[in-house]
């Protein structure tokens, strides 16, 4: 059942947007331009005109100078710029180029000297990256990064390890088996929060990264840890802020590939004797950006894909084919009537005594095909994963006051684990995950008006959809039925192969306990930001408020669970066969094993206040 929301819950939203000035929670993922102009005798120039212009798509933005002869201009899209001061009777100062990176306060002071307006004096050189005004520690990686480092993977999450304490996840951890993970200063991976353009783009289910955006369309991102402006502050971890690509009025684009082979590899000094497993990795995509209409409208597109291909050597002790049919002779070890307490002739089990589930389910084990006696089976089962992306990006100069932002980004997912990597019950191929057809949203609309040359706002939208489809690999085939297991779901998701335990002896059969799993997991968002500036200090005044909804599907044990231990005949498989479970785990009479639904709608509002305000130099005494 999907909740609708509340009439309660939209007035709240409605009134969060309307009233920003009454709630504060700002998000900096644009970036400030702040400095003071003064003339070569070192007085400062009040009322000198500051005109900051965009040079890959000609958006100006324009200043006044206050009576100290400071000027700030918040809410620039990270980019690069040509700023230039002007004043009657003076040289017009010119600085170029001035990059500015996201949550970043860059400094940016002018001289001007005596003279007619139309001279100009540009200046070129780098400008000091010490940001004074800001208590914010952060690490920004750039685009030449993002495009040009080469990545294991293509997965912009690696590049968080260029950051001063970042450490990638432990293997085997709930984040890292969902797509990858990062800890930043010992912080847990799920108290990361994940921002695309200002749009959430973290699940507030386990605090996942919900679509990973292509390599190519990432412009640049800041790690922000471990202190922030207090317009952050939802998680306790670090705040990764990305910024993608934008159009510009010249048009870009870019086309790649990258492949891997195993014929190109180097054997595994741990594999067994014989043929390198196979692998075949192919990561491509390609992405474009322009001008619809010359300083105003501007589009990005871009798509990834990927598909993998990869071969894992797995090995097993598998009973020999002779013990599925009750003969143990090859054992010194006496295997035991349970009904009279002495040992079966000869170690076999007659005929009439194998029960026919138990016989029916030991006949899933393979036969040996290794020397072994120990690990008798070897097998190389191929992981096969898809992986999609698309983002698509358009920007639109409203009026000389009003910008949008309209992003669509979606991630498809399928992927077949003959073996399950993250959750194993066995390295037996056939009992693994299927991760069905998903698709990852992440949307947001967002508005920058200028409602004066010291008042501006933002106002965002945002969906995003955590999607959740992990199947047993054997969902198709009712084994229950086949076999006539009673008292276990008889709903088509929850078919499979029970969970069998060989208490160590043997390899394990069937597929964990905790498939199905199945989703979504949406989150809707509203939210603004005001900000004034008043002289020598930046107030921002805002809110947000996000709606959390949840469907969520877990049968556990569906299929049932039993365990094996030779408690009855002093051997596991002789207990199967025999069918004598030590431990069963079966919910008799329910539609469902443990089947859960939970229906999860919360709301949450966030309120804080952000005040920039710019260090004094040192005073001398």
């Amino acid at each position: 059942m999907i909740m609708k929301l509340r009439t309660r819950d939209l007035i709240l939203a409605a009134a969060i947007v309307a009233g920003a000035a009454s709630l504060v929670r700002a998000q900096a993922f644009t970036a400030t331009l702040l400095g003071t102009v003064a003339d070569s005798g070192g007085g400062v120039l009040p009322g000198a005109t500051i005109t900051i212009t965009n040079t890959g798509n000609g958006q100006e933005w324009t200043a006044v100078a206050d009576a100290q002869g400071r000027y700030t201009v918040p809410l620039l899209p990270p980019g690069t710029y040509r700023v230039s001061a002007e004043l009657q009777g003076f040289k017009r100062g010119v600085r170029e180029p001035i990059a500015l990176q996201v949550n970043q306060q860059q400094r940016a002071d002018f001289t001007l000297d005596l003279g007619s307006m139309t001279e100009e004096v540009v200046v070129t050189g780098e400008l000091p990256m010490v940001q004074t005004s800001t208590a914010t520690v952060g690490t920004v990686v750039t685009a030449k990064e993002t495009s040009e480092l080469p990545l294991n993977g293509r997965n912009f999450l690696q590049l968080n390890l260029l950051v001063p304490g970042t450490l990638p996840s432990t293997k085997g951890t709930t984040l890292q088996t969902q797509g990858g993970a990062i800890n930043v200063h010992g912080m847990r991976e799920s108290s990361n929060f994940f921002w695309l353009d200002g749009i959430d783009n973290t699940t507030q289910a386990i605090g996942q990264l919900i679509v990973n955006p292509p390599t190519y369309s990432v412009q640049e991102f800041r790690v922000m840890s471990p202190t922030y402006s207090a317009e952050f502050g939802r998680t306790a971890g670090a705040q990764i802020n990305v910024i993608t690509r934008s159009g510009g009025n010249v048009m870009h684009g870019d086309a790649y590939e990258s492949f891997r082979d195993s014929v190109l590899d180097a054997k595994n000094a741990f594999d067994p004797p014989g043929d390198i497993p196979f692998f075949r990795r192919n990561q491509y995509g390609f992405d474009t950006g322009g001008k619809v209409v010359r300083d105003r409208t501007f589009f990005f597109v871009g798509y990834e894909g990927l598909r993998s291909r990869q071969a894992g050597t797995f090995t097993a002790k598998v009973p020999l084919p002779e013990m599925i049919d009750g003969d143990f002779s090859s054992l010194s070890a006496p295997i035991i009537d349970p009904v009279t307490g002495i040992a079966f002739p000869g170690n076999i089990i007659p005929a009439v005594r194998l029960n026919a589930i138990g016989r029916g389910l030991a006949r899933a084990y393979p036969a040996p095909n290794a020397p072994d006696p120990n690990r008798n089976y070897v097998s190389n089962p191929i992981d096969a994963l898809n992986d999609d992306t698309v983002i698509a990006r358009v920007d639109q100069q409203l009026t000389h006051k009003n910008r949008l932002l309209v992003r669509y980004n979606f991630e498809n997912i399928h992927e077949l684990q003959p073996v399950n990597l993250f959750g194993r019950t066995t390295a037996i191929p056939g009992f693994g995950r299927e991760q069905g057809t998903t698709r990852f949203i992440t949307a947001g609309l967002g508005d920058t008006h200028t409602f004066s040359n010291d008042l501006l706002g933002e106002f965002r939208f945002s969906f995003n959809r955590w999607a959740l489809d992990y199947l047993q690999q054997d969902h198709d085939t009712d084994v229950a039925s086949q076999l006539g297991l009673t008292g276990l779901s008889r709903k088509p998701v929850d078919f499979g192969f029970p969970l069998l335990n060989l208490g160590g002896v043997y390899e394990n059969l069937g597929s964990a306990t905790n498939l199905p799993q199945k989703g979504p997991f949406d989150t809707v968002s509203a939210s603004t930001t005001i900000t004034w500036v008043r002289r020598d200090q930046t107030l921002k005044f805002g809110g947000d408020y996000k709606y959390f909804q949840s469907d969520f599907i877990f049968d556990s044990a569906a299929r049932g669970s039993f365990s094996f231990t030779g408690r009855f005949s002093g051997n596991p498989l002789a207990d199967l066969l025999l069918g004598y479970p030590t431990i069963q785990r079966v919910r008799p009479g329910r539609l469902a094993a443990r089947q859960s639904v939970d229906d999860d709608a919360r709301a949450a509002v966030r309120a804080d206040a952000a005040d920039d305000r710019e260090a004094e130099p040192p005073r001398e005494f």
